[in-house]
């Protein structure tokens, strides 16, 4: 059994692969035997990268195939533009892949490259744009979700139509630079400043400390003795007001593990060499196999960077999966 302490960070046990669930419901009258055989899967996707190639794999054996694709380059940091979205009672996690360039070769430092159309691969309906006008190599790059605004009549407004009719949030770009964050505020990939609806935050975690967001919560992570240290700007004060009211936890990880948020969903996650820790109810704490996801020797080798992971269905007949939907 795997169990957790605050101050000593995880103590590793047998974990039990979770994250996949079936409808066996009866089919409809008439139907056929073969499709009388039919079930949908929900099942989680798992996504880590190594030198330019993706791999798309489910955290759970028998969901759907392994596959892998190419978007990026070498020296590229991945990010996944994931977002959490509901469909009756079931919470499902959507994938956009996005890298952003650490090198000057082929005018790549500082630009966030995004497949916006989901092809996954570099084609004509993607973006990149380079977010800082002067970027730094040490500059970290992170995706958030922020409730977007735009410079209207001399004023920052926001927009309309979001979730309960509040503002609409989206999934935007932003680097961490030492301390301080420089957050796309009005959504146009590139930095315009608070005069434009961007958004700077000043001072919050050390400048070594790892960007780690959360929906729309700026947080990081770092070591702390043998944990990992979880900070997240709770209040929404876009500074560190201490906890509370802000969040600080040492619920999650261990100080040797690669933490990370996956793009702006609510949800944290750790890398140990090949195995990753993924905080699936989105509670910020590790609640065990049962609610979370513990794959051990879940990667091909400890090359490779754990992004994220999304959900997507499969319709799996008698001659295997049959079709998929995000």
């Amino acid at each position: 059994m795997l169990k957790v302490h605050a101050a000593k960070g995880f103590i590793w046990g047998a974990l039990a692969l979770v994250g996949c669930s079936a409808d066996t419901s009866a089919p409809p009258a008439g139907s056929s035997a073969e499709a009388s055989q039919a079930i949908t899967q929900s099942c989680d996707m798992g996504l880590a990268y190594n030198g330019g190639t993706w791999q798309q794999k489910p955290l759970i054996a028998g969901c759907t195939s392994t596959t892998t694709f190419s978007f990026g380059v070498p020296s590229d940091i991945p990010l996944l533009l994931g977002v959490v979205r509901f469909h009756l009672l079931s919470q499902f996690r959507t994938k956009e892949i996005a890298t952003y360039g650490t090198t000057s070769s082929d005018d790549r430092l500082g630009r966030f490259f995004i497949d916006r159309d989901d092809s996954q691969s570099w084609t004509s309906g993607d973006t990149n744009t380079r977010f800082m006008s002067s970027p730094l190599d040490s500059d970290q790059p992170f995706i958030i979700n922020w409730e977007t605004q735009q410079l209207v009549g001399g004023s920052c407004q926001f927009g309309i139509g979001g979730a309960g009719g509040g503002p609409p949030r989206r999934a935007v770009v932003g680097v961490k630079r030492g301390s301080t964050w420089y957050i796309d505020g009005n959504d146009n990939g590139t930095w315009d400043g608070p005069g434009q609806c961007d958004v700077m935050v000043d001072e919050f975690g050390a400048s070594t400390d790892i960007p780690t967001p959360v929906g729309n919560m700026v947080g990081t992570s770092g070591s702390w003795g043998a944990s990992l240290v979880w900070n997240f700007d709770a209040d929404g004060s876009l500074s560190w007001s201490g906890a509370p009211p802000d969040q600080s936890l040492a619920l999650f990880g261990s100080s040797s593990m690669r933490p990370f948020s996956d793009g702006s969903s609510q949800c944290i996650g750790a890398q140990s060499g090949t195995n990753v820790y993924l905080d699936k109810n989105c509670n910020l704490v590790w609640d065990g196999e049962a609610l979370d996801i513990g794959a051990t020797d879940y990667l091909v080798s400890a090359d490779w960077r754990f992004v994220g992971w999304y959900t997507d269905t499969f319709t799996v007949g008698s001659g295997g999966v049959a079709g998929a939907s995000g």
